[in-house]
């Protein structure tokens, strides 16, 4: 099983997979169960599957399990004997999710106002990912006002690389951003990102 998984990582990295993906499958192999790593996959049964997602389950969030899920079946794409397991997941409950009030958020502002995080803060707020708004250099400001987002900050590894494409197609794009931001952005030194 290990060599199919780092074979489909090898795969995955040849055809330009986000290298923040690469390292989230890196990761759900080193946390995957040595036994089930050590197995010769014509070995695999439905209930040695059931077993490592149980173990992996006991550390994890359902979300993990279930990315741990998704990778194995694209690692197992070719075997059908593994890809058509059918396995119980771990449900995925919502959890409360905390709305701040109005104070909040204008305490938040103040608080940040003149920061490091003031600029990520204030383009995070009009719909940026967090890596979108690290990866914001000044030359993505017109004269207008509008920014153009069309590279993204991710982890390779233990490092922080910039991408020249956003997370996905859909989010290269150009917005118009309110003037205090835009003001704040035209008054940092050449980027916001170090």
């Amino acid at each position: 099983v290990q060599r199919l998984a780092d074979a489909y990582i090898d795969k995955c990295v040849a055809d330009g997979l986000s290298p923040s993906t690469v390292t989230n499958y890196k990761s759900i192999i080193r946390n995957t169960p040595d036994l089930f790593l050590r197995t010769f996959t014509k070995n695999v049964t439905t209930d040695m599957y059931q077993d490592m997602i149980n173990a992996y389950a006991k550390n994890h969030s359902p979300k993990s399990v279930k990315n741990l899920n998704g990778f194995y079946k694209c690692v197992f794409a070719d075997l059908s004997h593994i890809y058509n397991f059918k396995v119980s997941l771990p449900k995925i409950t919502k959890k409360f999710e905390y709305e701040p009030t109005t104070e909040d958020v204008r305490r938040i502002l103040e608080y940040i106002k003149g920061s490091d995080y003031e600029i990520v803060i204030n383009l995070c707020a009009i719909g940026l990912r967090r890596g979108e708004a690290l990866a914001i250099t000044k030359k993505d400001l017109d004269k207008h006002g509008v920014l153009t987002i069309n590279k993204d900050m991710v982890y390779e590894g233990k490092k922080l690389i910039i991408k020249n494409t956003p997370k996905t197609d859909a989010s290269n794009r150009r917005i118009k951003i309110p003037d205090n931001i835009a003001k704040t952005l035209g008054v940092d030194k050449n980027t916001i990102s170090s």
